[in-house]
């Protein structure tokens, strides 16, 4: 059924996908007024924010009562930090221990430090662990990875800490799936 505005999609998006969008966009926006010092910069995640409150009101009240959702809003904005403590994540890791048929180890060296490490990444607002795992090695490698099971490692001993919160690292038991993929890009 159309409606004055175009179609009516109220029935078409579930509701748990609207929630979704509602606080990805919501998480977005918080990180980015975290981490800049630019008013236009400011405005504009604003203005997502608000975009995701209404998203959020029509997930949980439908599409007629998208009027006012500033009490999302006025929410979500209390919530965004400055920096690392803005960036808006749970404060989880997730490294991926992948290894090939033949047993061997993937590992890179990281830009930030030269340390030979496994991939890592933090976890986004909207996604599992396992699909940061599987976001991750594929932006830092081009390999695609299959998670096999997690090994939960808190990591309150840490040398370096995010501010007053807990640092915790989900290493997930990865496989190389490339050789799995006739269409691999690597082509070896």
């Amino acid at each position: 059924m159309s409606g004055v505005g175009g179609p009516d999609v109220s029935n078409s998006v579930p509701e748990k996908t609207l929630r979704r969008w509602a606080e990805s966009l919501a998480g977005v926006a918080k990180t980015g007024l975290g981490f800049t010092d630019s008013q236009y910069e400011r405005e504009r995640f604003e203005e997502v924010l608000k975009i995701a409150g209404d998203i959020k009101v029509a997930a949980d009240e439908g599409l007629e009562d998208v009027v006012d959702a500033d009490g999302y809003v006025t929410q979500w904005m209390r919530e965004v930090g400055s920096g690392v403590p803005g960036y808006q994540t749970p404060k989880v890791a997730v490294g991926a221990a992948v290894t090939n048929d033949e047993g061997k180890l993937l590992l890179i060296q990281r830009a930030d430090s030269g340390i030979w490490l496994y991939p890592t990444g933090w976890c986004d607002v909207g996604y599992s662990a396992s699909e940061v795992v599987v976001k991750e090695v594929l932006e830092e490698t081009g390999i695609e990875a299959e998670p096999v099971r997690p090994d939960w490692c808190p990591r309150r001993d840490a040398p370096r800490r995010i501010e007053d919160s807990s640092l915790f690292t989900a290493l997930f038991l990865s496989r190389d799936r490339w050789r799995a993929s006739p269409a691999s890009p690597r082509g070896d």
